[in-house]
This record gives structure tokens, sequence and C-alpha cells, in this order.
């Protein structure tokens, strides 16, 4: 039986005057709240991601726009996740 991993993403735009880049970030935690280590996270559209840290934490710079973000880990079902990050 594959376990399910939860999601937990936050979005915070960051930028200057002439680039206006945000940031997905979170924690990928199992069904019993335990963090899991060094998940992969992928940003579907741009073929781009991170691994999660050994406290399940991960940060991804993006651009402005609509994303399907998908987590994967051995012992676990995939699960996505659209987000937008806004200018």
């Amino acid at each position: 039986m594959n376990k399910i991993i939860l999601i937990g993403i936050f979005f915070t735009a960051l930028g200057n005057a002439t680039a206006q880049d945000g940031f997905v970030t979170g924690t990928v935690e199992d069904a019993k709240g335990e963090s899991v280590a060094f998940a992969n996270v992928l940003i579907e559209q741009l073929k781009t991601g991170s691994s999660t840290d050994a406290n399940g934490s991960y940060r991804i710079s993006l651009p402005p726009g609509e994303y399907d973000v998908q987590v994967s880990a051995i012992g676990f079902a995939t699960q996505r996740q659209k987000v937008s990050i806004q200018a």
C-alpha cells in the first residue's frame, strides 16, 4: 500500500525593480506529520525542481505564472498541486 505525502506549500513574491521572481517553499510530510527527507519536488512546466532537505523542506525560485508542482518519494504515492506565483 502506498503512503500519502502531504505537501505544505507557501508562496512569497520576491523581487526588485528589474525582476519580480517569486518562490515556492514548503515542507513535505507523510500522513503521520513526519517530514519526508530527500523527496523530489518538480515544477512540471519548467522541467526544474529540487529535493527536500533532511527536514523535508524545499524552496524553488520561479517567475510569475501558474505551475503544477509534483512531489515524489520512494515508498510514497506521487502527489500534485497547482500553485500561482504573482508579480
